[in-house]
């Protein structure tokens, strides 16, 4: 489903943001690099890497992102293809400045005033109404709150599913089916997957509950290539464009071990079936629901005219 789309834009008292540096918790999702910064891990290892933390190194011939902890770095020579080379990894700077940039959109700061602000977005948890403060208005405020850092969605989203990816690549050695690793990812609270009500389509993904209008789905995952490998790439693969509608990589999901449950969302045959589509934030694929989806009913999205002309489909309804 080769396609292309440009880049869109989605008990005590806590006094300050040093503060929440002493509160100690049991759980990874309540620790403030989880809520505040993007993980990765080693492909080694599996070690979680923190962006902005630690400097992993990535693999310079690798058409995938290959990146290995420090400590591993020292067994590439043996365990990794001899003639490939490493380098240290700039993406953790990126990741970081990212991170701390990516905005709270509609959250108000009760505060100065700031709406969508980025930064740390902290919450009072005695206020009944909610009430946010940015980083910069944190050590301003009254003792009768108790903050909660909020992470936000995006960087949530992702460090789930990063996380969520570290696990299979655990347990997928003792799963049979060629398919488990991408199925075993399917949020069965939301979606299943079954045959699809398309002919010759293979599986497909059904919704278990009414899905209402503007939810998001991902991001998709897949192997990340160069535009120098697209005459490679899969009926899986979405190609995401720059500013200027050049290719800068392609996201290739063909591979159902290093893949999620959107590889199995298919294509509609008319433009009333779809109820998804794509788009592009900070260089990732979602997919957002363009209307209600009731239960029973299959998510489709269009996958773009050069995929929907080999079927057959009339390309211009969709235009």
């Amino acid at each position: 489903m080769t396609s292309s789309f440009g880049v869109s834009q989605m008990p005590g008292f806590v006094a300050s943001q040093k503060d929440y540096r002493k509160v100690s918790s049991t759980s990874i999702f309540e620790h403030q690099e989880y809520l505040t910064m993007f993980f990765g891990y080693c492909d080694q290892c599996l070690k979680v890497l923190v962006h902005g933390r630690d400097e992993p190194f990535v693999c310079n011939q690798c058409p995938y992102e290959f990146f290995v902890c420090n400590k591993c770095i020292a067994h590439m020579p043996r365990q990794h293809p001899s003639m490939h080379t490493f380098s240290k990894s700039e993406w953790h700077n990126v990741a970081f400045k990212l991170a701390h940039d990516l905005k709270h959109f509609g959250i108000l700061c009760d505060g100065c005033g700031t709406k969508s602000f980025g930064g740390t977005r902290h919450r009072c948890q005695r206020c009944d109404t909610s009430f946010d403060l940015c980083e910069k208005c944190i050590g301003t405020t009254p003792k009768n709150h108790t903050f909660k850092i909020i992470s936000n969605r995006y960087l949530r989203a992702c460090n789930h599913k990063l996380l969520a990816q570290r696990v299979l690549e655990v347990i997928y050695p003792s799963l049979v089916d060629s398919n488990s690793y991408a199925l075993a990812t399917t949020p069965t609270d939301t979606v299943y997957i079954a045959k699809s009500s398309l002919p010759n389509a293979g599986l497909g993904v059904f919704a278990s509950r009414r899905i209402a209008r503007f939810s998001y789905f991902g991001p998709y995952v897949g192997y990340k290539r160069s535009v120098d490998l697209i005459h490679g790439a899969s009926s899986y693969a979405w190609n995401v464009l720059d500013k200027s509608g050049n290719v800068m990589y392609y996201i290739d999901a063909v591979d159902p071990k290093n893949s999620n449950w959107l590889r199995f969302v298919n294509c509609p045959n008319n433009f009333a079936q779809r109820n998804l589509m794509s788009l592009v934030y900070h260089g990732d694929i979602f997919y957002l629901s363009i209307r209600n989806i009731e239960v029973g009913e299959e998510l489709l999205v269009y996958y773009g005219d050069a995929y929907a002309e080999k079927l057959g489909i009339d390309t211009k309804q969709f235009q």
